[in-house]
């Protein structure tokens, strides 16, 4: 589904192509995710340029980017958007280093940390909505892994064009093909190196830790559009404008 992108970082992909409403289709080279990306190389960030890229969205806190700083950053935007929270909403880190903790266990907090990610990290999906709504596209947001904060993310912005959602769970799922790199930033960046299930479960992406998030929007917010306006105070017109500047 996602095009292929040439670029030497964590889980860095484009979205799309995929339908959305109308029976339209996301314009390419609109839409770029990514995990990690402190430790890109120049060529890496030359063929980020070559992208277009307008408008960085940083979903990873605070903390994190003093830690692992984007020093090649202001050469693709000097408008770069960073999450001001000091702590990282994705880490399950505590969890899965407590000797007890099973399989199931993991899950379950990750399904909860899913259901938490739309409202605790409002104000950062808030700012790539609007980003886009301003039409400061192409647009690249990630995190850490580019799977649990980016993956909530993109699910909400193909949400919020009618894209049906077993294209979105697809986009999803494509994190698993970045896996063993996922596997080995962890391992070097966290310290999990004990390649266990319970581990596994942590790192990989799985359909119902997304499903959780998009039940949870749904119970909550009524549907979409319901927690567009209602939790990230987007105008009727900011969202035409969204549709607008992402389908073609």
């Amino acid at each position: 589904m996602a095009r292929i992108v040439t670029i030497a970082a964590q889980n860095f992909r484009e979205i799309g192509p995929v339908r959305g409403r109308g029976g339209k289709t996301l314009k390419p080279g609109v839409l770029f995710r990514s995990g990690d990306l402190s430790e890109v190389t120049d060529a890496c960030v030359a063929r980020i340029r070559e992208l277009g890229i307008r408008s960085m969205v940083d979903l990873r806190s605070a903390a994190e980017r003093r830690r692992h700083p984007y020093e090649w950053l202001p050469a693709i935007d000097a408008d770069a958007w960073g999450d001001p929270g000091e702590s990282a909403a994705a880490a399950v880190s505590e969890l899965l280093h407590r000797a007890e903790a099973g399989v199931d266990d993991v899950a379950a907090a990750m399904c909860d940390l899913y259901r938490d990610l739309p409202f605790s990290h409002a104000a950062s999906y808030a700012t790539l909505f609007r980003r886009v709504a301003e039409g400061r596209t192409p647009v690249l947001f990630g995190c850490a892994a580019g799977k649990d904060r980016t993956g909530v993310g993109a699910a909400l912005l193909l949400w919020s064009i009618g894209v049906d959602f077993e294209a979105i769970f697809e986009d999803y799922l494509l994190t698993n093909q970045h896996f063993d790199r996922l596997r080995e930033l962890a391992a070097r960046r966290y310290g999990w190196r004990d390649l266990s299930p319970k581990i596994d479960m942590g790192l990989r992406a799985e359909r119902v830790f997304l499903e959780a998030a998009i039940e949870t929007v749904t119970d909550r917010c009524g549907g979409i559009d319901g927690y567009l306006e209602g939790t990230l105070g987007l105008s009727a017109g900011q969202r035409a404008a969204i549709e607008r500047e992402l389908l073609g």
